[in-house]
């Protein structure tokens, strides 16, 4: 049998399967072409956004909106009045100026792109803090912070920084640049002192190193000694070689990777806010309460004949004879009361009574101010007979601290014999360094203990702050009021005092995390992608744990908190010295 094939209509079927293929393919194309352009448009939308974000933060050139730009110009207009008043060495009218700059920033605020909001945020409130300033040093330092955020905004337009000059200053520690609309330099950081000192910064080379374009050199990782002009490895390890741009190693910002950071220990956390408690701890003494020390004074003279309390620190009692006394003036004047008081016995018949009776009253009132007690005049007056030795009776009770007198002795009027003392409140004198005293209020609770008592710890009240301070130890003198009902404690005896104070919550961060260079303080702040940067910050009380921070960082920053010691030793390596606020820095660049 012969087969045979019927090409024609083969290649037929074969062109209408293709056709139908082709046709398929449109179809579905026309389907997805409206999805996949929306995808790719939103990709690449995506990507410019990223990339003018970018762009943005790094500094770089763009152009503001016009109603932005005018909004900026009226900023600067507030900014060089608060400028050149902080160049005249005053803070005269400050606060209407930064009250002016903060509401301008305000108003920009409401016309600028939605990326520009932070940034007027924190000058309007870095406007705030000038206009709240109460000293010439707080205006300049809030207005550095301000200029930190207002230059690089300026940067950002040509065409606004074109009619601005920029100007640096070497000697400022913190934030050093300023805006002015003129050439002639004037210095708002250092005032009359240092009018010109400075140096004009052309935008152009501020702007690359704002961008992060200029690298100052590279370094290693792992030992930042190490530095080259140029990329490669390192001498030491073989590592690869990093950049650090300009504006990293002026702030001071180093790179640890996660590897020297596990080696060196570094452990970081969050800055917050708690109450911080904190605790004074001085020496003190007891002594004598002065309100209950008494003399006991002689009104008459004489000569004592028996002395009933003879030695120091002997306990008395109110009422209690001290001693027995022979005064012939006394004697005398008891005489006259028992003539007196005869004379009114003898006058009562007669036709004028009352001149006697005034005679004994005078009489009996003359012997009471000597000393004697109503009852004793009035045993003299009935019986008739003069008391030759007078008993000195104490009108106080409490401890004997002082005898001026012996048995036998001749006394004077006005002569001190006894001075006695009640010992149940006794005080403790503390002495306070000058820049604690801030801390101690009358009514505060004191802990005291001491060493004739071991192990126990009284408290007491913050009874009087004196008023003046003793200028060779510069101390101010603090008095505590303890109960003394055993008699336990004794004057001139040294106590151990510690005063608690509790603020209210604060803005802190852990002791150790703070590295003082001397001019300044310094946190580290960790930037994340293994960047750290050391930051000033402005301290206020502290304890052995915590420390107060006033300015410098915020709440949720996160901080170096162990090794940064080390961190530091790398950061001044590093970075330019005029970073760590060195003295040296700042006199080798003016």
């Amino acid at each position: 049998m012969t087969l045979t094939t019927n090409e024609p209509n083969s290649r037929g079927r074969v062109k209408l399967i293709v056709i139908a293929v082709l046709v398929a393919l449109l179809a579905l194309g026309w389907i997805l072409a409206e999805p996949i352009m929306k995808w790719f448009h939103i990709g690449h939308g995506k990507e410019q956004a990223a990339a003018q974000h970018d762009h943005e933060a790094e500094g770089a050139p763009m152009s503001l909106d016009d109603a932005t730009r005018a909004s900026v110009e009226r900023m600067i207009a507030e900014y060089e009045s608060v400028r050149a008043t902080l160049a005249n060495d005053t803070i005269e009218g400050i606060g209407d100026a930064g009250e002016a700059l903060a509401k301008a920033t305000e108003d920009a605020r409401k016309v600028a792109p939605p990326a520009l909001g932070d940034v007027l945020g924190r000058i309007a409130g870095h406007a705030g803090e000038i206009a709240k300033a109460g000293d010439i040093v707080a205006a300049r330092r809030a207005f550095g912070e301000l200029g930190r955020d207002l230059v690089p905004l300026v940067a950002m337009d040509p065409a606004l920084a074109q009619s601005l000059y920029l100007f640096e200053c070497p000697m400022e520690q913190g934030f050093n640049r300023w805006i002015q609309k003129t050439p002639s330099m004037e210095n708002p950081y250092k005032g009359q002192a240092m009018l010109s000192c400075g140096s004009k910064i052309d935008w152009k080379e501020y702007t690359a190193e704002m961008g992060g374009e200029a690298v100052a050199y590279y370094t290693c990782p792992m030992h930042p000694s190490v530095k080259q002009p140029g990329p490669g490895k390192c001498p030491i390890c073989g590592m690869e070689l990093t950049a650090v741009t300009k504006r990293d190693a002026a702030s001071g910002i180093i790179v640890v990777d996660s590897a020297r950071r596990q080696a060196i220990g570094v452990k970081t956390a969050l800055v917050g806010t708690r109450a911080l408690t904190r605790s004074v701890r001085v020496v003190g003494r007891t002594t004598y309460d002065e309100s209950r020390v008494r003399d006991v004074t002689l009104k008459l003279s004489g000569f004592v004949e028996k002395l009933h309390v003879n030695t120091t620190g002997q306990p008395v009692r109110a009422g209690q004879p001290l001693l027995s006394i022979y005064s012939p003036e006394l004697f005398a004047a008891q005489k006259e009361l028992l003539l007196a008081v005869q004379s009114q016995r003898s006058a009562s018949g007669s036709g004028a009574p009352d001149r006697a009776d005034y005679l004994v009253e005078s009489a009996k009132k003359r012997l009471q101010l000597w000393g004697f007690s109503r009852g004793q005049v009035d045993e003299i007056a009935r019986t008739g007979k003069a008391i030759e030795r007078m008993p000195v009776l104490s009108p106080y009770s409490g401890f004997v601290i002082e005898k001026n007198v012996v048995e036998g002795a001749a006394v004077a009027s006005g002569e001190r014999v006894f001075r006695i003392a009640a010992l149940d409140v006794i005080w403790v004198e503390a002495d306070v360094y000058e820049r604690d005293l801030a801390s101690v209020v009358v009514g505060q609770t004191a802990r005291v203990s001491f060493q004739y008592l071991p192990g126990e710890v009284r408290e007491g009240k913050v009874a009087y702050v004196y008023p003046y301070l003793d200028p060779g130890t510069r101390t101010g003198k603090i008095r505590i009021e303890l109960a003394n009902a055993k008699l336990d404690l004794k004057p001139e005896m040294f106590a151990d005092v510690e005063l608690e104070s509790q603020s209210g919550e604060q803005l802190v961060v852990p002791t150790d995390s703070v590295v003082d260079t001397g001019p300044r303080k310094l946190v580290f702040l960790d930037l994340g992608e293994g960047r750290i940067k050391p930051q000033e910050i402005r301290t206020g009380d502290s304890n052995d744990e915590w420390i107060a921070v006033l300015e410098g960082v915020k709440e949720g920053d996160r901080i170096v908190t162990a090794a940064n010691f080390l961190i530091a030793a790398e950061s001044r390596i590093r970075s330019a010295a005029e970073s760590w606020g060195g003295e040296g820095a700042g006199h080798a660049g003016h």
